[in-house]
């Protein structure tokens, strides 16, 4: 303990010093821009009397902060501020290259190279890290405004190697030929030959992995209706084709052949939606509250082996810090997620409740817990270091469930990390996180944001 509290004096007496410092070369060009601008104002003969070096150090050096600043600090209060000085020296090439890049205008060339005028449509390189296809490449198009009527049509395509792969198209219409009707249509392909299940539920260790191989084909419709400004009802369709086999990564030799999906399935859902939306602000949300409920019917088209239900809600808080300015906010969301099998039917294992992932405990594995019930909490801390850039600290905290009476506070499971966020004026363009659990630390970069 007696080294550590060496150590940790000598960092605070190290700030302290180097604050002291910053103090005095303050001081020091606020005093020489004083003097600048006497001379401009005032005869020689009065700076000198008030300013005796003032016209020389005017005549040596123009801009007052080239001014050399010179210490009569000792031997000891050097050693205070090495603390100090070792990060600023740490930071410099950091700091210095961002004054490089905003004086060269480089972000902004490459915005324009990727981007039309308005911001509104683009293409440009995209990559992934930690995901559920573990580290790709690809790219990405988009337009937020097609015939300028806020249609909005995306693609992306993500290649890890021949077996691991994903590709995206989307088309929505906020306001189909005007009316209240709205529409959106999301096709996806993705291919994995390494998909994570830990056998346990809850309390699966990391040594209970096995692994698992994924082909899945689908296709999503939602029709809306608004029936107010901040309230949105949805009628959903989906249809899907799962090939499911074993896996290339650790455990797949004994990945299960006789689990609930295994092998081809074809599966339809119809169900509906609705959300209430008061949030305030796009891409980044500053304040304001979204409700969202959801139900689905979920059914086998062929032998009908797998029939269930799904129920799903979720809560979005924003809320302003006192004081600050209203970028600095708090974003808090709790995710309940339920599955219930039909008398004499069963549940694929894929369609279960999982937390573990970019979007719920960025701190551990991929779909670490699975069962047929979640409850999740994720808390962020937003604010802006750039004009369209945000750093983020968040805690993640969940668990699965199967019956209501398991859920309990000594059953979450609980992680943490910070990240930042990259945005257009007029988008969100992607995120790169890194979390930290008891398990493990993972680096994250996605697409999308987790909410």
């Amino acid at each position: 303990m007696r080294p550590l509290l060496v150590v940790m004096l000598w960092m605070f007496f190290g700030a302290v010093a180097g604050a002291q410092t910053d103090i005095h070369k303050d001081a020091d060009k606020i005093r020489n821009s004083f003097y600048n601008s006497v001379n401009a104002n005032s005869s020689a003969d009065k700076d000198r009397r008030f300013f005796p070096d003032s016209t020389r150090i005017a005549s040596e050096y123009s801009d007052p902060n080239t001014i050399p600043y010179r210490t009569n600090k000792s031997f000891f209060a050097h050693a205070l501020a090495l603390p100090s000085t070792l990060w600023n020296a740490l930071w410099y090439p950091v700091g210095e290259t961002f004054i490089w890049i905003e004086q060269s205008h480089i972000h902004q060339k490459v915005i324009g190279f990727l981007f039309n005028k308005d911001l509104s449509a683009g293409i440009f390189p995209i990559g992934n890290i930690g995901g559920n296809m573990g580290t790709a490449i690809g790219v990405m198009a988009f337009h937020n405004n097609l015939l300028g009527n806020e249609k909005s049509v995306s693609f992306d395509f993500l290649f890890g190697s021949a077996d691991d792969n994903e590709g995206n198209l989307s088309y929505s219409d906020k306001s189909l030929f005007g009316s209240p009707l709205n529409f959106k249509f999301n096709a996806k392909y993705f291919n994995d030959s390494d998909e994570n299940h830990f056998i346990g539920g809850n309390r699966s260790r990391e040594k209970n992995e096995t692994s698992y191989s994924t082909e899945k084909a689908q296709f999503v419709i939602n029709w809306g209706y608004r029936l107010s400004k901040n309230l949105n009802l949805q009628l959903t369709g989906r249809y899907e084709n799962v090939e499911i086999g074993r896996g290339q990564g650790t455990g797949g030799d004994i990945f299960p052949k006789t689990i609930p999906g295994f092998g081809s399935t074809n599966l339809g859902g119809i169900g509906s939606a609705l959300t209430l939306d008061f949030r305030n602000g796009w891409p980044r949300t500053f304040d304001g509250l979204l409700v969202d409920l959801e139900y689905r019917f979920n059914s086998e088209f062929s032998d009908v082996r797998y029939q269930f239900h799904t129920y799903a809600a979720e809560i979005q808080q924003f809320i302003p810090i006192p004081f600050l300015l209203k970028d600095r906010r708090l974003g808090a969301r709790a995710i309940f997620r339920k599955v219930e099998q039909i008398s004499g039917k069963r549940i694929p294992f894929y369609a279960l409740s999982t937390i573990g992932d970019a979007e719920t405990l960025r701190g551990f594995d991929e779909d670490r817990f699975r069962d047929e019930g979640l409850l999740l909490f994720n808390l962020e801390y937003r604010y802006p270091i750039w004009d369209t850039w945000d750093a983020v600290f968040f805690l993640d905290g969940g668990q699965v469930f199967n019956e209501f009476d398991q859920i309990g506070m000594d059953e979450f499971h609980i992680g943490g990390g910070f990240g930042l966020r990259f945005m257009t004026r007029t988008g969100f363009l992607f995120r790169t996180e890194i979390g930290f659990s008891k398990e493990m630390t993972r680096v994250l970069l996605e697409l999308s944001p987790n909410f």
